[in-house]
């Protein structure tokens, strides 16, 4: 009910926004003061060649941040745009406004139609086309739904449902045995794995050699184990980008030498059938703008980006669609690590380069409904940025650690969200990504559910790692009817997180897990929280060697607090719970500092602190 009252008011917020840019002369700056400028209009029935009056609107939305000057405003009538707008600055209190005009949807569109198909032989068609993104990015829309590049299993048109093949227990770090392998040459083909004793990440590999029921690869994880195939509890895999993987209407395979895209067609032919293929990365590209207003926009296999310098950007009612696309985990460069390489390598793959990303300072993300990425959903990055009322889902189905929502940076506002489907996080903070400070962030009012689709070892609200969180509160937050392990995880050593007032339930575990992973885990504090059915334990303290200032109160849970080995004094934990706290503390000395140590008895109590 909470989720879909969120969802009727956004639209309605956003609705009135769309209405607000049609007056006709008015852009309002983001502090709310009507700015007079000079108005322009687009439209697709529009020419470049006229002056961008009401009566004579230009066709283009570039031609439009050609003419504007700061105060001014493009109004842009229904329909769809295939360009990729740049708009220029505006100044504080006079914004440059990009806003649809209110008779329609206005769509920025990322792909190009591809025509020209012939037949390839083998029951396939092809066209010769230069897409222009690498091999890994590009994305195909059949009949305006996303179409499959050609894999092996075949799996159903959910991305965060996938089908995997299992590889024997005979396969090694490099190298795949399985009957069950399709006939044909898969080299060049990229290889997905998911694999491991505790996989908590996927990473891709390249086909190098294959024989009957056999493959070799290079790539992925060389830390095996706990991330690599062979005789593990995880054998997961599947193969994508082959032409020999084509067997099912829809799915598309292309080849960079010959410039050739081939397609399995739908039965009947291709009569009557549109294809279009992404030709733009960021289709909304502020990441040189500041001051700029986009009201009530849609993009559709594109996406938006503001810019490390960007300030004073309000976008407002966007509708984004098939946001991010790839189909490869590639290892990040060393300089965008604050972690040796290995393992960061592979937990930080894809975070800094998808979904829609605001970055810069005291920019605003509000009212929107973004949705399909392959990676990140919304990147926040920098200081001073707002996200609030956004509908974020169905993102993050490659599986590595990019989620609904990735925060990094200080003085943040991420509130009054509704993140549902993602692969792994529906919230993540991640220290490893340049080791950027995360002070005075402000988490709360979001509901998070149907998060780790695609991973187990994780929660729908992950931090990691090492981070000293002072000054961020994580409050009034729901997390439900997730997979993996817990609802909050503050894990790897992270300290100084204040929640209060959250709401944990059918979240595997735990409902919080503060994991000093044999480091420290200070100053950590939950009060006030509620954990329900679904939760193995309300409250998990363990691993820290050190958890100086740590405190746990007044928390109503149908699960035990549970605090483990190797603590130092002082942690403090006094529950209302409807089972005992369960606590394994070092010898005598685990308490506050004051008092006999954590209580013992299996009968419930209820906090005074």
């Amino acid at each position: 009910m909470r989720s879909t009252l969120r969802r009727i008011s956004m639209a309605a917020v956003a609705a009135m926004a769309v209405l607000t840019a049609a007056l006709p002369g008015t852009a309002t700056a983001q502090g709310g003061q009507e700015q007079q400028g000079r108005t322009y209009y687009v439209a697709t029935s529009g020419s470049d060649r006229d002056s961008g009056g009401r009566s004579h609107p230009l066709r283009t939305i570039g031609r439009c941040t050609d003419l504007v000057r700061p105060g001014d405003s493009c109004l842009i009538h229904r329909g769809t745009y295939r360009e990729r707008v740049t708009p220029p600055s505006g100044r504080a209190g006079a914004p440059v406004t990009l806003a649809a005009y209110g008779d329609g949807p206005v769509t920025v569109d990322g792909t190009r139609a591809v025509t020209g198909w012939k037949a390839a032989g083998g029951g396939l068609v092809a066209a010769d086309v230069d897409l222009p993104l690498a091999r890994d990015e590009n994305a195909l829309f059949l009949d305006g739904g996303r179409a499959m590049e050609g894999r092996w299993p075949n799996s159903g048109s959910d991305p965060l449902n996938p089908s995997w093949a299992v590889a024997e227990r005979s396969s090694t770090d490099q190298h795949i045995d399985d009957p069950d392998l399709p006939d044909g040459d898969l080299t060049g083909a990229t290889v997905h794995l998911w694999a491991g004793s505790n996989p908590w990440s996927q990473q891709t590999g390249t086909v190098t050699a294959t024989s009957d029921g056999a493959l070799d690869f290079k790539g992925g994880n060389y830390r095996c184990t706990p991330l690599c195939m062979g005789n593990q509890n995880y054998r997961n895999y599947y193969l994508v980008g082959a032409k020999a993987t084509l067997d099912q209407p829809g799915e598309w395979y292309y080849d960079t030498g010959e410039k050739r895209l081939y397609l399995v067609p739908p039965k009947g032919g291709m009569a009557g059938h549109t294809v279009t293929a992404k030709y733009q990365k960021w289709g909304l590209d502020l990441s040189e703008s500041s001051h700029v207003t986009v009201r009530g926009l849609g993009v559709w296999g594109t996406s938006l980006r503001t810019g490390e310098k960007s300030t004073g950007v309000l976008v407002e009612g966007l509708r984004a669609r098939y946001i991010s696309e790839f189909s490869t985990l590639p290892m990040p460069r060393d300089d965008e690590l604050a972690i040796p390489p290995g393992e960061g390598h592979i937990v930080a793959s894809r975070v800094l380069d998808s979904g829609v990303q605001i970055l810069g300072s005291g920019n605003t993300l509000r009212d929107s409904d973004i949705g399909f990425s392959a990676g990140t959903g919304v990147l926040l990055r920098g200081s001073g940025n707002t996200i609030t009322n956004n509908y974020i889902h169905d993102v993050g189905w490659m599986g590595s650690y990019t989620p609904g929502v990735e925060i990094n940076g200080s003085e943040h506002t991420v509130t009054h969200n509704t993140v549902r489907r993602t692969g792994r996080a529906s919230i993540d903070t991640a220290w490893q990504l340049n080791g950027v400070p995360f002070k005075d962030n402000r988490i709360a009012y979001n509901d998070l559910s149907e998060a780790m689709r695609t991973s187990r070892d994780g929660s729908p609200f992950y931090v990691c790692c090492n981070l000293d969180a002072t000054g961020t509160s994580i409050d009034h937050n729901t997390v439900h009817d997730a997979d993996g392990q817990v609802g909050y995880y503050i894990d790897n050593s992270s300290s100084q997180f204040l929640l209060h007032h959250n709401v944990a339930y059918n979240t595997g575990t735990r409902g919080t897990f503060f994991n000093g992973h044999s480091g420290v885990s200070l100053g950590n504090r939950d009060h006030n929280s509620t954990y329900g059915l679904g939760v193995g334990t309300a409250v998990r303290l363990s691993g820290a060697t050190d958890a100086t200032g740590t405190y746990f109160s007044n928390v109503v849970g149908l699960a035990p607090v549970e605090i483990s080995y190797p603590i130092r004094p002082p942690w403090c934990a006094t529950t209302w719970c409807h089972r005992p706290i369960r606590s394994t503390p070092t010898p005598a000395t685990a308490n506050c500092g004051h008092g006999p140590g954590p209580p013992q008895s299996t009968r419930a109590r209820r906090s005074t602190a």
